[in-house]
């Protein structure tokens, strides 16, 4: 049993602290990276950003929300890529407007879908997304390419 004089290597937390930054999310996190920075004292940034794989603007970001009691705003939700449906609103009832024309007797493929988007429903080349996303499209609306 160690004295209570005795200090444990830092290194030896390591696990348990990753462990604890995997399950905090955004401020939580912050906050939690602040506190330790401040209790490693001078450094301390430096010594978390190096072996827990963590910015030091975060930390700092941290310490700011920590001393000033205002917690920053993330925007993570406006970081994701938006559905072709924001930019092309009919398109999912344009490609089920084709496949439903053209029937489950003949086989379309993704390509064609396209082609036929641009020859009968106007769309320029251009505007529309790849053939891969035109057969996930078409797929998430229920069509399934054959064989």
């Amino acid at each position: 049993m160690r004295a209570s004089s005795d200090k444990v290597p830092f290194t030896h937390l390591l696990p348990g602290l990753r462990f604890a930054l995997e399950k905090l999310k955004g401020a939580e996190k912050r906050e939690f990276l602040a506190r330790l920075a401040k209790g490693l004292g001078r450094g301390g940034q430096t010594v978390l950003a190096r072996h827990l794989d963590v910015s030091r603007k975060t930390i700092r970001k941290g310490l700011y929300e920590l001393e000033s009691g205002i917690k920053c705003c993330d925007a993570t939700g406006h970081r994701h890529r938006k559905g072709v449906e924001k930019r092309l609103p009919h398109l999912l009832d344009d490609i089920r407007s084709i496949i439903e024309q053209e029937g489950h007797s003949l086989q379309l493929t993704a390509r064609d879908i396209r082609q036929r988007l641009i020859s009968q429903k106007a769309y320029s080349e251009g505007e529309l997304p790849t053939t891969q996303t035109i057969y996930n499209k078409a797929r998430q609306l229920g069509y399934r390419f054959g064989p």
